[in-house]
């Protein structure tokens, strides 16, 4: 082969052999250093691997630690936010339960459970407890699964955070919780790193939470560990406390029946139109004190005077008719005026009386409850509308609304003791007079309407003003009070 027909291989191979192992030289050390920036990537990742297993181990015994399960989950999300340097950590708990809850939120100490903030963490919580992997919003490079089921998670995120997701779940498969990081946005993409330590942290987690849990046992282990736990001294007193609760509960004491109470009037009268016309002006309005006969409204009587004029002059053309029939001998037409006058003197009585009754009084003194006629004149009403309804103050009825697991304590004759609202702790004393035989729904209750009667002499009192009463009923030991509902509703649900 002619050595000229591949210069770049002559100058390389024969012409310049210096220059050759320069060159080589170089790429040797070029791939040096880039082997050597590879093994730096792997020991750093290698060393923070290490530092995150060592301080989940340190979490983990953290946790151990706890005696309480809420306290845990306070741990768990406040150290969660501080290492991993989060914008919030929330952990749903569902253990045995049918349902999942909000068990702790990173720098919330009592979260409110019908807050917003709490309920949209809670709907974020339940997306992750049905999702098979990982959840992330906005969506991680290479992610796969269902994203459409992550509205919650997009609504937390908003334009500036990213949402990572993951259900707690033991290593026998049963979902216990789930976990929520919230981050900044660019965060948690940037270090790959941090999902993969929480996706491999969240069986151990579900574990030990889960463990921690089934320690902490009920409230009844709790106590009878607090005793074990205690001092003789301690002991002694815990034991003398238990034996005065049981002695006291045989003292006889009156039991006293709490019930809502509403003022009403002992009878109402009403104040309707004597017939179809105008209302001239109206004199009372609603909440004014009336005396017997006083005028309430006025009607306007131009209508009935001129009616009745015109029917007068009607009647006197049918008196000379009648006259002049009665002269000529005509029976017949003598009659028919006759009759046509009875019918004009019906007519003008009926005016007469309409004429004489525009005036509206007050058919018994008390107050006004209701009238709708106030402010209003020239109006037209109807024969019988309703204008005003008025109620005596002197004595009113009180209703207990008692409920019906009570109602069997409560009988005639009991004294009642009332509290109004607006009169400090000023006590009302009545006795029941009469119990309802059936039972009405008020404010989504079945009650019984039990009656009171209360003189209002000094006229303080209004009808529908509320209060507070309480029913002294027969006594009873004080273990009967504190226990004889839980101990009705078992029998209740008794099979026999």
């Amino acid at each position: 082969m002619n050595p000229t027909s591949n210069p770049t291989t002559f100058t390389t191979g024969s012409a310049n052999p210096g220059g050759a192992r320069e060159v080589h030289a170089s790429h040797l050390r070029g791939s040096s250093d880039g082997m050597l920036l590879q093994m730096r990537s792997r020991l750093a990742q290698a060393s923070g691997q290490v530092q995150n297993a060592g301080w989940l181990i340190e979490l983990l015994q953290s946790l151990a630690a706890c005696d309480r399960f809420s306290t845990a989950c306070h741990e768990l999300t406040s150290e969660l936010q501080s290492h991993l340097k989060l914008v919030r950590v929330a952990v749903g708990w569902k253990g045995d339960a049918n349902c999942q809850h909000v068990a702790s939120i990173s720098g919330v100490a009592n979260q409110d459970a019908h807050s917003d903030d709490v309920q949209l963490v809670q709907a974020c919580l339940d997306e992750a407890i049905h999702r098979e992997s990982l959840g992330c919003w906005p969506s991680l490079r290479g992610q796969t699964g269902d994203t459409d089921s992550m509205l919650s998670h997009k609504q937390i995120a908003g334009r500036d955070r990213e949402v990572v997701s993951v259900s707690l779940t033991t290593k026998t498969g049963k979902r216990v919780g789930s976990l929520m990081l919230v981050a900044a946005r660019g965060q948690l993409s940037r270090q790959p790193q941090t999902i993969d330590f929480l996706a491999a942290t969240a069986s151990p987690l579900a574990d030990v939470m889960a463990a921690i849990q089934r320690a902490e046992g009920t409230r009844l282990t709790r106590m009878v560990r607090w005793y074990r736990g205690c001092s003789l001294a301690k002991r002694s007193v815990a034991a003398a406390i238990i034996v005065a609760a049981i002695a006291s509960a045989w003292i006889p004491v009156d039991y006293r029946i709490a019930c809502p109470a509403v003022i009403e009037p002992i009878e109402r009268r009403f104040c309707v139109a004597p017939h179809d016309g105008l209302l001239q002006s109206a004199k009372v309005e609603p909440g004014d004190v009336v005396s017997v006969g006083e005028t309430m409204a006025l009607m306007d009587g131009r209508e009935v005077r001129w009616e009745l004029a015109g029917l007068v002059a009607e009647h006197r053309r049918s008196a000379k008719q009648h006259d002049s029939y009665l002269a000529s001998h005509q029976t017949n037409e003598t009659l028919q005026a006759e009759l046509e006058m009875q019918r004009l003197q019906s007519q003008i009585d009926l005016l007469s009386y309409r004429e004489s009754n525009l005036t509206l009084a007050a058919p018994i003194a008390g107050i006004v409850l209701d009238g709708n006629m106030d402010r209003r004149d020239n109006f037209p009403v109807k024969q019988g509308q309703v204008l005003y309804e008025i109620a005596p103050l002197g004595q009113l009825r009180i209703e207990l609304s008692v409920l019906g697991e009570d109602v069997s304590h409560v009988a005639e004759g009991m004294h009642v003791e009332i509290l109004f609202a607006g009169f400090g702790r000023e006590a009302f004393d009545v006795t029941i007079e009469k119990i309802r035989p059936q039972s009405e729904v008020r404010e989504d209750q079945n009650v019984f309407i039990a009656e009171c009667l209360l003189a209002n002499d000094d006229g303080r009192l209004r009808p529908g003003m509320k209060g507070h009463a309480k029913v002294y009923g027969q006594q009873h030991t004080l273990g009967w009070i504190v226990l004889h509902r839980a101990w009705e509703q078992a029998c209740m649900w008794m099979p026999w």
